[in-house]
């Protein structure tokens, strides 16, 4: 998976996934500028290591718009009461791991990027590959 702020995990499995799911999806992203962020520190959830984007807020009004448009697509399957926005740059290590690479990502901060799009990605039953990209503002798709 390239690196990324997940907006929303999971969604619609591919079988339920029709033209007017990708359409919604489009039309959130026109309605969507881009914007200027940062990463400028690391965080940790239990056995995960990540980036903290900051602001936070853009991407959380995203992740609140495509959980509202399709309500049976919870963040995280609803398993958090908050949803943090986070790019995962190692998950499900041993300690040591996380520690170290904790270090080394630390030492290339901050990184500022710009978000432009909506990526949709799936699993094809060995790694995840982008279906689709919708940009920001725009009239149709990257």
């Amino acid at each position: 998976m390239p690196a990324h702020v997940t907006v929303l995990y999971p969604w619609l499995p591919r079988e339920e996934l029709g033209p007017d799911d990708l359409d919604g999806v489009r039309s959130l992203a026109r309605s969507s500028s881009p914007f200027e962020a940062v990463l400028a520190g690391t965080a940790r959830f239990p056995r995960t290591l990540w980036l903290d984007p900051r602001p936070a807020d853009p991407f959380r009004a995203l992740t609140e718009a495509v959980a509202l448009r399709w309500p049976q697509a919870q963040p995280y399957g609803g398993a958090f009461e908050t949803v943090v926005p986070h790019l995962t740059v190692a998950h499900e290590q041993p300690e040591e791991v996380l520690a170290s690479v904790a270090a080394e990502v630390a030492a290339a901060l901050p990184v500022t990027f710009s978000a432009t799009a909506l990526a949709l990605h799936e699993f094809d039953g060995v790694r995840w590959v982008e279906r689709d990209r919708f940009a920001f503002g725009a009239a149709r798709p990257e």
